[in-house]
């Protein structure tokens, strides 16, 4: 503005202990260390774009670890990653679909559940180290329509959890149409 009162004390004879309130794009983390040239090299102060991705593309699309792209997460960063992080090493993802935040999936690495880290999508139950055909055979040795196949497994333990099926009787239980992937 032209009101030079607003970052500037009249009494500094130098006008260069001006201050400016940043309100507009809160300045955290590494960007607070930033000098104004940074960002504002142009010489524009207003109308510049305000999402990370906007200034971050190609840190989004170098990312391999996971790989952003081919996993599909969004742009927007602040859904992962907090601004005040020093290097955006400290991500967090809600996994949604599958729940990983207790129990025996606890604390295991993406890796461990998704082979190939270029799709998400696809998963496996069926690792020997994990769900073995051994013991997951032996315990739905009484469940019609049982397959081994981690699509099977997650349309009947949605949940994660072995007692999915604990208020049906052994002798009752049958697949559900649709949630098998069969």
């Amino acid at each position: 503005p032209t009101t030079c009162d607003t970052c500037h004390n009249p009494a500094d004879s130098s006008w260069g202990d001006g201050s400016f309130d940043h309100s507009s794009y809160p300045l955290v983390g590494v960007h607070a260390q930033q000098p104004c040239q940074a960002c504002h090299s142009s010489g524009v102060y207003q109308g510049l774009p305000s999402q990370c991705v906007d200034c971050h593309l190609a840190d989004y699309q170098g990312a391999t670890d996971p790989n952003h792209v081919a996993a599909g997460f969004p742009t927007t960063c602040q859904t992962c990653h907090n601004a005040a992080d020093p290097d955006w090493s400290y991500g967090t993802f809600d996994h949604v679909w599958f729940p990983i935040t207790s129990g025996p999936h606890a604390n295991r690495l993406c890796s461990d559940c998704h082979p190939d880290p270029q799709v998400f999508a696809v998963f496996t139950c069926t690792v020997p180290a994990c769900h073995p055909r051994s013991t997951t055979d032996e315990h739905h040795s009484e469940v019609s329509g049982y397959v081994y196949e981690s699509g099977a497994c997650y349309g009947c333990h949605p949940n994660g959890q072995s007692d999915h099926f604990t208020t049906v009787p052994s002798h009752a239980r049958t697949p559900r149409r649709g949630r098998r992937g069969q």
